[in-house]
């Protein structure tokens, strides 16, 4: 079984080409989105919405959504976040092996790890650095 991990402090998130690379193997369509911004790049609102194409330099926060902005807002029952996406999820695992270092997030270095099929998983991290462990029973 393979799963996607982070391997650096900071945090998984994907880039904007791993999240439409993700999307696109999973058939969704997604709308980018970054807070409206001034004529210097600042944040001028952070409740209004405006799109982003994947040109130039990327933001460092990007909002998904699965339908379009009405008005600067986004449904948020229509939200996609990549921290939601299972991480043995196939689609996910065959967008990092496909794009490599293009597929981390801001501040991500992800790398696939394999472990035996069947084994009771789970993901442990310090400060975003994570390694897979197989679950075991704790008592607080």
């Amino acid at each position: 079984m393979k799963i996607v991990i982070n391997k650096c402090f900071g945090g998984f998130s994907l880039s904007y080409a791993g999240v439409m690379e993700y999307a696109r193997r999973k058939k969704m369509k997604l709308y980018a989105y970054q807070n409206a911004r001034d004529y210097n790049n600042d944040i001028i609102n952070f409740c209004k919405y405006i799109p982003w194409d994947g040109v130039g330099r990327e933001p460092l926060l990007l909002f998904y959504s699965t339908t379009p902005a009405v008005d600067g807002k986004l449904d948020d029952n229509a939200h996609f976040s990549d921290r939601d996406i299972p991480r043995d999820d196939p689609s996910l695992v065959a967008t990092v092996k496909a794009l490599g270092a293009k597929a981390n997030g801001s501040f991500a270095n992800l790398k696939i790890v394999t472990v035996p099929d069947g084994t009771d998983w789970e993901i442990s991290e310090y400060d975003g650095l994570e390694h897979v462990a197989q679950k075991h029973k704790t008592w607080g």
